[in-house]
């Protein structure tokens, strides 16, 4: 058995605080060491001289085939998962609508079942928030 998963060579390893020249070995997803040099003993190799190494970048607030005025907007899961990984996102906190009427639980799993299927990231669907509003706004934003 392989000691890593991925070893990532001679890239410059980009932190919150510093940059750096090292190689990078991952073990089942996760960062397992960071040294100067790592032997190659590993199930994949990936020389990245002359490339910076950084983590990847979590959006919080996304709206993905979501229901708006009549109408869903226009990312679909799939379209964009592909566009935030393309832009080194590897996770989106996905926002689902929750409508009068509905659970917390309802909406999570529903979305949920829909993610699992046409995703290319790691999604959460988050921030399900109950908004309070008047009658007279009620009338004007009553879904059919």
């Amino acid at each position: 058995m392989k000691k890593f998963d991925l070893v990532i060579k001679n890239g410059t390893v980009v932190t919150a605080s510093d940059m750096f020249s090292a190689d990078l070995g991952v073990k089942d997803g996760k960062i397992a060491a960071i040294a100067e040099n790592i032997e190659a003993d590993a199930e994949e190799v990936f020389d990245a001289a002359g490339k910076l190494v950084l983590p990847g970048a979590l959006d919080v607030h996304t709206h993905l085939a979501m229901p708006f005025g009549g109408t869903i907007s226009s990312d679909s899961y799939l379209s964009g998962t592909r566009a935030a990984a393309c832009g080194g996102v590897t996770t989106v906190f996905d926002y689902p609508v929750q409508h009068t009427g509905e659970t917390i639980r309802g909406v999570i799993a529903e979305k949920k079942a829909v993610l699992e299927k046409k995703h290319v990231l790691i999604l959460h669907p988050t921030a399900v928030s109950r908004i309070f509003l008047t009658e007279r706004s009620l009338r004007r934003w009553k879904r059919p």
